[in-house]
């Protein structure tokens, strides 16, 4: 029906509907997301009903994690186009007679590298690490309230 929670929670037609929540109250909310977030801190009905559980309430982790993920998308993507153009470029001289086994293992090589050091490129900067590890340790001296 139009006033169900599900048609509610559902109003996003062209997104995701994205649920944080820490209660027992949360729960329902949760189930119905399309991506539902407990935080770690909270009660075991909100961690057992959700997607992705936080182990701790830090939500900077959370906008952390979307913007992995979408990093995360685009690199694969740059990784198969690039390897894929790089077998077809092998296979091209391959039947033109201009290459050899070795150079095709060589490239195949090459662009494994390649792509390695590309994905590389998602581990997180020791400044970052910091800033999301820190939040907790400043919590817990009693810096942030």
């Amino acid at each position: 029906t139009k006033n169900s929670p599900s048609s509610f929670c559902r109003g996003h037609e062209n997104g995701f509907v994205l649920m944080v929540g820490d209660g027992v109250n949360d729960a329902p909310a949760l189930v119905i997301a399309d991506i539902g977030v407990a935080m770690g801190a909270g009660a075991a009905l909100a961690m057992e009903m959700s997607d992705v559980t936080l182990m701790d309430s830090n939500l900077k982790k959370l906008l952390y994690c979307v913007q992995i993920g979408q990093k995360t998308n685009r690199v694969i993507i740059e990784n198969l186009t690039f390897s894929f153009a790089a077998k077809a470029i092998v296979m091209g001289f391959t039947f033109a007679g201009k290459a050899s086994l070795w150079a095709a293992i060589a490239s195949d090589v090459g662009a494994m590298l390649v792509v390695t050091l590309n994905g590389m490129k998602l581990l997180p900067s020791k400044e970052k690490r910091n800033d999301l590890v820190g939040y907790e340790f400043e919590k817990n001296k009693g810096v942030l309230s």
